[in-house]
This record gives C-alpha cells, structure tokens and sequence, in this order.
C-alpha cells in the first residue's frame, strides 16, 4: 500500500494505480479552453456504505482482475477477452465479477478511471512553474511504475479515445492556460494549446515504449526547458 502526500488535506491512498480511496470534485475551467467538466469520483466507503474489511476484499479482487486484464491486453485485443479469460487468469469467479462489472469493457474503463483520477489529482493548480515541475515528476514516476499498464493504454492499442481523454484532463487545460500569456486570442490559444499537449504527449508516449528509459525527472526538465524556450513568457 503506497500513500501519496496529502493534496488540498487529502490523503490519498492507493494500491499501485489501483484503489483510489477519496472524493475529488472539480468545477472550474479556465474560460479560454474547451469545455467545462464536473466530474466526482466517489468510494463506496468514503460514503460509509460498506465496512473497511469488506471494502478492502473488494479493492483486492478488483486489483486482481485488473491486473488480470493488463497481462492479457498485452497479446490480445479487448474484443477478443472474455469475461471467463479473466476470471480464469485472477482465479476469480464470475459471479464476483459480475457483482462489480457488466463485461469485460466495463473493466477496461474502471482502470482508465483510476489512472485518470490520479493524474488529474497529482496535476492540482495552485502551483508556480517549478511545482508543477515536481507534480509531472510524479506523473512520469507513476508511468514508470505501472509501465505495462501504461504502454497498454496510451498505445492506443485497447481505446483509441483514451489518449485524448488524458491530454484534455481538466487540470492539464487548467495549468497550460492559465500560464500561457494574455497576448494570445481565444483562437490562438487553441492552436497554441494543442501544439504544447500534444508534443509534451508525443515525447512522454516515446519514453515509456523504450527499454533504457531516462529518469523521470530528466523527461521533466526537458518538458519544461523545452516550453520556456518556446513560449519565454509562459
């Protein structure tokens, strides 16, 4: 079990990328970006609706499916798993599966949720250039970490769309735009926007499909030198 630090006085637990015990609600999106989102992730037990050692049976099971799922999507497509292949390979049965998910895509979208989840919290504002700068480290630690989960999603290899559900987190538009400078139209914003988010997502996919992979602060720095010297005023 790995605590994170406590962000806007939560502590936020989690079993590698897995179980995301809190409740996180965000509401504002910087005018100038696409869209506005209010999204809330609740546990059952940050509600009280289940004991803790029950609670803990569940994210248990729930990791071993996922864990499950990750290995298989590594040789097959998502359309070509069943239900029975990942309750055979997490020595689970189906009626507790089917207790917790409809299919085996309603799996598949429990983990993009948590990994959503995460980096959204990890990528909180209410920091300079420099802090956000350690956040992304964090973000690149946890990829690194988690690297076949990862390289299975952003590969686009199981979802297509998951790739643009991560670049267009509501943090990540909320951090670029409210940093880059006034001098911008609206429309100028949005190319200017898409350019950053998608070569910072093209340089991050490239370091977790190598094997020798530099450090993640190292992939940091460069993110960052490389956008100063783009944009000075950022």
């Amino acid at each position: 079990m790995k605590k994170l630090e406590p962000v806007s006085n939560r502590l936020v637990t989690l079993d590698i990328g897995y179980s995301l015990n809190y409740t996180l609600i965000i509401a504002h999106i910087h005018p100038v970006v696409y869209f506005k989102t209010n999204v809330e992730y609740t546990s059952d037990h940050a509600k009280g609706m289940i004991p803790m050692a029950e609670n803990q049976r569940v994210r248990i099971t729930k990791k071993m499916l996922k864990d499950c799922l990750v290995r298989l999507l590594s040789n097959e497509s998502i359309h070509k798993i069943s239900v029975r292949e990942i309750c055979d390979g997490a020595q689970i049965n189906r009626t507790t599966f089917y207790k917790y998910y409809g299919s085996q895509y309603d799996l598949l979208e429990d983990m993009e949720n948590d990994v959503l989840t995460l980096i959204n919290n990890y990528l909180h504002t209410d920091y300079s250039i420099d802090d956000y700068t350690q956040q992304l480290i964090k973000v690149l630690d946890f990829i690194n970490e988690n690297i076949d989960l990862c390289r299975v999603l952003l590969n686009n290899s199981v979802d297509p769309d998951f790739p643009e559900k991560l670049i267009y987190l509501p943090s990540i538009q909320q951090i670029i735009s409210r940093n880059l400078p006034d001098k911008y139209s609206e429309d100028e914003m949005a190319y200017v926007f898409d350019f950053i988010i998608n070569g910072g997502f093209s340089v991050i996919k490239k370091w977790l499909n190598k094997n020798n992979r530099e450090s993640p602060e190292r992939i940091a720095a460069l993110l960052n030198i490389t956008i100063v010297k783009l944009f000075p005023e950022y």
